[in-house]
């Protein structure tokens, strides 16, 4: 966010995908002499959707490959799974494995949902019906915790599968130095694990 001390908007962020074993760097921001640092060689412009798809909505950025830096990925753990007539009630918990700032769920399979509760406390659902195009995706702020406990109703056969990303309000190398006109608000990392039941 630019202030009047750092009046330019400048964004980096770094995106791995734990699974894939590839990792990006992009920009929403036109590129400049601090980012160039990091996306400089084939340099591409597109969406994270085609790439990256665990993000909220979907970014236009100038993005390019980058290393792999030792971040470990969020992991799901089933709690409990029990089925009772026609539907399904699935416990899970969600960890980040490496102190980050907050947790995102987004599912990547059809199912119908008729009940979602967040560490205990119902979320109201605006659908009920959701699919790769219409996905349940929430993101959590985690504060001092690092472990999240989603419970989920579906119906008894929907196989389901899901994609989970922590965020970390950092990247995992600085490149230069940052010249003061430019904002600091924006650096992100994220690391996505995906889970199927």
């Amino acid at each position: 966010m630019p202030t009047a001390e750092h009046p330019t908007a400048s964004d980096i962020t770094y995106l791995m995908d734990a699974d894939a074993n590839k990792a990006y760097w992009a920009a929403t921001m036109p590129l400049d002499e601090y980012t160039s640092n990091y996306i400089h060689e084939n340099v591409k412009k597109g969406h994270t959707l085609d790439f990256f798809p665990v993000l909220y909505g979907n970014w236009d950025v100038s993005y390019s490959q980058a290393n792999l830096y030792s971040l470990a990925a969020p992991s799901v753990t089933v709690l409990s799974d029990q089925t009772v007539g026609g539907k399904r009630k699935i416990e899970y918990q969600l960890k980040t494995n490496r102190h980050a700032d907050e947790l995102i769920m987004k599912s990547s399979s059809s199912m119908k949902a008729a009940q979602l509760t967040i560490n205990g406390k119902k979320v109201k659902l605006y659908q009920k019906e959701f699919s790769k195009d219409k996905p349940l995706e929430f993101r959590y702020a985690l504060g001092q915790a690092e472990e999240l406990h989603v419970q989920i109703t579906v119906n008894r056969d929907d196989h389901i599968e899901w994609m989970i990303a922590d965020r970390s309000y950092d990247i995992p190398e600085t490149k230069g130095k940052r010249s003061a006109k430019y904002s600091t608000y924006g650096d992100n990392s994220y690391v996505l694990k995906r889970f199927q039941d």
